[in-house]
């Protein structure tokens, strides 16, 4: 049909899905440093992991706020980055913070979800999203031609 498919998803993606199915290289040497840094993270008490090396739900954290702690963790931002920017190539835009409840300030959960979408709907201003400027970005990703 001629129509340009476009993918926005959170950060686990990245390990959930594109190095698992070849969309990155299985081999990827990248991969095997994250785990590291998430090993890191476990060890110093901030998450759990499961069995395949990722965060997962537990008395510490939900799963999805520990990849929010590897996204903000000195060490692992760069190599993110590169990820990300290997993924835009494939039309996959990853959230860079986790998920897009930590660019736009909301809690991940369907209420704090459905009220921001009806706070827009009624014509609320963005001006208390703390990172407009990677939604905008989002958006021109997801909108532009090709």
């Amino acid at each position: 049909m001629g129509l340009d498919a476009r993918i926005v998803a959170d950060l686990d993606y990245i390990f959930k899905i594109a190095f698992n199915n070849g969309i990155l290289g299985v081999t990827d040497e990248r991969s095997a440093e994250i785990r590291s840094i998430f090993q890191r993270l476990a060890d110093d008490g901030q998450l759990e992991l499961s069995n395949d090396g990722l965060p997962k739900n537990s008395n510490l954290c939900t799963a999805s706020e520990g990849f929010e702690l590897l996204a903000a963790d000195a060490e692992a931002i760069p190599i993110i980055a590169t990820l990300v920017e290997d993924l835009k190539q494939q039309h996959i835009w990853i959230w860079t913070k986790g998920a897009i409840e930590a660019h736009i300030g909301i809690e991940k959960n369907f209420t704090a979800q459905r009220q921001f979408v009806e706070s827009l709907a009624a014509g609320n201003a963005l001006d208390g999203i703390p990172d407009l400027g990677a939604v905008h970005a989002a958006m021109n990703f997801v909108f532009a031609e090709t």
